[in-house]
């Protein structure tokens, strides 16, 4: 009897086990009963959001084509807006031929009248000895180094060919050959190509599409032909300008490469902050090629609208330029 009396206040000091109808649940049900809810409420997000929000950051981007109109459409717009331009600066020169290694640094002064003339000065010590233009589908250079300067023309085959009376010893109006072509070969070299001052053509008129733009890199590279030759041109996606401008031979190989840089809003009359066009204020072309000599040039100008005052027609046009500088003789690249 004291046995089962002491189980018995044993039994009454253990805890009561709860009544059936208040039973705790388990763990596992618990976890079962959150992952539900969870999954439910995740479900019914979805319903609501439907074909907005979210999903549409799944969504494929937009065609090659629609996003390249839209740099067509950009780049047209900041042309436009430049319509002519003045720019100064320095310029450094290097080069490489049968006479040695040279370097020349001086002053540039760019002149523009888009879409097709243009007019860059070159001098040192107030002296000019390089004059590169274009107008009317021609590209010249006066070489001024010599007591004996020299035109360089390169003619599309739109253009006429131009007959020259030359006014030195000898000059004939025959075209003449020099193997030294200075710090330029004008063969290829177009200042508005070079300094991404081109329209670019529309999608379907692309000879081709190296990069769509939706690497990681980021840019867009594509061909198409220029005024100076075909171009493999490379534009950042996203400023949707021009950074890397190719001038290729009839193989495929890179002749002239420009790179532009430091972008920077030109003042234009009129024309709020927001609104001015953004031209390179340097530019780096590698006129090498494959000919094993060194040719490079490095523009670093800024554009001044104080300059603007200055453009006229007679810095476009081609017989004033030769009365003016008095070549004696003509070559042709």
């Amino acid at each position: 009897m004291n046995a089962l009396r002491g189980e018995r206040r044993a039994d009454a000091r253990r805890p009561s086990a709860p009544a059936r109808g208040r039973a705790s649940p388990s763990p596992l049900v618990v976890a079962a009963a959150l992952c539900a809810a969870v999954l439910t409420a995740a479900s019914c997000r979805t319903g609501q959001r439907g074909d907005s929000g979210d999903a549409d950051a799944g969504a494929a981007p937009a065609p090659f084509s629609e996003r390249w109109n839209e740099v067509v459409e950009s780049q047209r717009a900041r042309l436009d807006a430049m319509e002519q331009l003045y720019a100064s600066g320095q310029v450094e020169l290097r080069w490489r031929d049968r006479r040695g290694n040279h370097f020349e640094y001086c002053r540039g002064e760019l002149f523009l009248r888009l879409p097709d003339e243009t007019a860059l000065s070159l001098t040192k010590v107030g002296e000019r000895f390089l004059w590169v233009g274009s107008a009317a589908g021609s590209r010249w250079m006066f070489d001024l180094r010599d007591r004996e300067p020299t035109l360089w023309i390169v003619e599309t085959a739109a253009a006429e060919p131009r007959r020259f009376p030359l006014d030195g010893p000898g000059g004939t109006g025959e075209p003449a050959q020099r193997a030294d072509a200075g710090p330029l070969d004008l063969s290829r070299l177009s200042l508005i190509d070079v300094l991404g001052l081109l329209r670019f053509p529309e999608a379907a008129d692309l000879d081709s599409v190296l990069e769509d733009g939706s690497g990681s890199g980021g840019g867009i590279v594509v061909e198409f032909a220029g005024d100076g030759g075909p171009l493999r041109v490379t534009v950042d996606a996203i400023t949707r300008l021009p950074t890397v401008i190719e001038v290729l031979d009839d193989e495929g190989r890179t002749q002239l490469r420009s790179e532009l840089s430091r972008y920077e809003p030109a003042d234009r009359p009129g024309k709020p902050p927001g609104g001015r066009p953004r031209f390179p204020n340097t530019v780096v072309i590698d006129a090498s090629g494959d000919s094993g000599e060194r040719r490079e040039v490095r523009l670093f100008l800024e554009p001044d609208p104080r300059g603007e005052a200055r453009i006229a027609e007679r810095l476009f046009d081609l017989e004033t330029l030769t009365a003016t500088f008095r070549p004696t003789q003509v070559a042709r690249p």
